[in-house]
């Protein structure tokens, strides 16, 4: 019987719903006390992190909850042939409802309504924003991006899509490579980051491109948080550059209480759960007990992640 090591992120309805397909469970612990030796699979999220894979000789797959997989050893499974498949596009349509949620916060001034609504005070701001005919760039034009550009074309934005490759792609009006990359900075009215985490993406909002910002752009951030250097973001905020911020993710997880962040009204934090909908558990196995079914009877796995590439 195939032997799988599962984190206690694994919960215990899929744990024997797991079991009902022939697989035997093994479960992570600090000790390391499980059968190291006979793990052909691994299961789990964010936990893997705290797995010697190097311990496990007969590794062949690891299967993930989550769609980002910069917390395992790419390079390692690269050299070793181990597969890794992800939940991809998996949380698409929540975080693309999120992504416009966000975008409204901002235009509609929610922080200004609630905080009166708590102390009963009957004030109007000066005016409130809208989003027809504006801007939007989004960074990557994957299924989390597709799915907030999709929703965002009855609002009348231009919706611009920034990749490598200049190939055109729905629901987007127009592709940026790097090439055109600066000019679309200083266009758009929204910059929305919906990437996943390589080295080339760490700190894409820095201060050295603060200066190429429009001024006042807002930033939805659904991605990873070491896409935006937060001192930058900070500093942006403060004065003026950037009119406001949607963060769901932080280069630390949680957010340290004494960050700026929190006291600036026209930043909205969220604790890294854009995903999550009333359909979270449906979602979160859905390529896992694909994938199991998959193994058993020899057939190509789905979401299957270039390791190399890291997505």
């Amino acid at each position: 019987m195939t032997k799988i090591l599962i984190t206690k992120e694994i919960n215990d309805k899929y744990r024997e719903k797991i079991k009902a397909l022939g697989y035997d469970l093994e479960i992570l612990d600090r000790e390391g006390t499980y059968d190291k030796e006979k793990i052909e699979l691994a299961l789990g999220a964010q936990a893997l992190r705290h797995v010697d894979f190097k311990a496990l000789p007969n590794l062949v797959g690891v299967f993930t909850k989550s769609m980002g997989v910069d917390y395992l050893p790419l390079d390692y499974f690269a050299e070793k042939g181990v597969k890794v498949c992800n939940n991809k596009g998996a949380y698409a349509d929540p975080i693309g409802e999120f992504m416009v949620h966000g975008l409204l916060e901002m235009e509609k001034e929610s922080h200004f309504f609630m905080k009166n609504q708590e102390e009963k005070i009957w004030k109007r701001p000066e005016s409130l924003g809208t989003l027809m005919g504006k801007t939007v760039l989004f960074y990557g034009t994957g299924s989390l991006a597709q799915a907030g550009a999709k929703r965002l074309l009855p609002f009348g934005l231009r919706l611009l899509g920034f990749r490598r490759q200049d190939k055109p792609q729905d629901p987007f009006h127009e592709i940026i490579t790097q090439e055109g990359l600066k000019e679309a900075l200083g266009q758009a009215d929204y910059i929305i980051y919906a990437l996943p985490h390589t080295e080339d993406t760490v700190h894409l909002l820095n201060k050295e491109t603060l200066s190429l910002l429009k001024k006042g752009v807002k930033i939805v951030n659904v991605s990873r948080g070491d896409i935006i250097e937060e001192e930058a973001l900070i500093q942006g905020l403060k004065e003026g550059i950037i009119g406001g911020a949607v963060l769901d993710v932080f280069e630390k997880e949680p957010l340290n209480q004494d960050s700026p962040l929190w006291d600036l009204d026209q930043v909205y934090i969220t604790p890294h759960f854009s995903y999550s909908s009333e359909r979270d558990e449906e979602i979160s196995y859905g390529s896992i007990m694909e994938n199991l079914r998959r193994y058993k009877e020899k057939a190509p796995l789905v979401h299957e992640v270039d390791t190399k590439r890291g997505y």
